[in-house]
């Protein structure tokens, strides 16, 4: 038994129409954006094999525009994400924001800052080595540090920061840390976890300062 328009659906031309208006309306369903693109590219491609054998050359060259677009951003996307996995796993490369950064050189023996000074930058350390006295701590060629003081409610120094050779340094203060991470959000997330760290180290090296034996003293 014939069935009026059931050609029209059995058609492949015309459910690459369906599935495409589909995909489309399950685009607008989705809350994150990879999917959303991946699905946008995936209706192009339905869209195209919907038009072009049919000859709807305006919805044809509409679909051949925006399939480059969101494949391109598409890869964008991901490619935002590796760097985000590579940022929390400890693989950021800082390199990439020295345009937004200063650079400075100091000699052997010059103080940074100082403990309880006014935390206005941070720094990556392109040569050289620093001590961190009240640490005990020494930082080497691709350090990056002083960011602490940044984020603590009064802006001070936590550390003093002391040249133990001739260094070279590329500064960056917290107007210029808020625009680099609109442009590398991965620096956002290593930064967090960076500073989670310096925190962590700090009140493992107070415990055991706390849990050290007081000195003997002479009866």
């Amino acid at each position: 038994m014939d069935i009026p328009g059931l050609g029209v659906f059995l058609d492949w031309q015309h459910a690459a129409g369906f599935i495409a208006a589909g995909l489309v309306f399950s685009s607008f369903c989705m809350k994150t954006m990879i999917p959303l693109r991946s699905a946008a590219l995936a209706s192009n491609v339905a869209f195209l094999a919907y038009s072009v054998p049919l000859g709807l050359w305006p919805i044809a060259i509409l679909h051949g525009a925006l399939l480059p677009l969101n494949l391109a951003r598409l890869l964008e996307l991901r490619r935002l994400v590796r760097r985000l996995r590579d940022a929390r796993v400890g693989d950021f490369d800082i390199t990439a924001l020295l345009p937004l950064m200063k650079r400075e050189t100091f000699p052997a023996g010059h103080a940074i800052f100082r403990r309880g000074d006014p935390a206005e930058k941070a720094y990556y350390l392109h040569s050289g080595r620093i001590d961190l006295p009240e640490f005990g701590a020494v930082l080497n060629v691709g350090a990056f540090f002083g960011e602490v003081g940044l984020f603590t409610p009064d802006n001070a120094r936590t550390a003093t920061a002391v040249c133990a050779t001739p260094v070279e340094l590329y500064s960056i203060d917290a107007k210029g840390i808020v625009s680099a991470f609109s442009q590398e959000p991965g620096f956002a997330v290593h930064l967090i976890g960076l500073v989670g760290t310096r925190l962590n180290e700090d009140m493992n090296r107070l415990k055991t300062r706390a849990a050290a034996p007081a000195p003997a003293t002479a009866d």
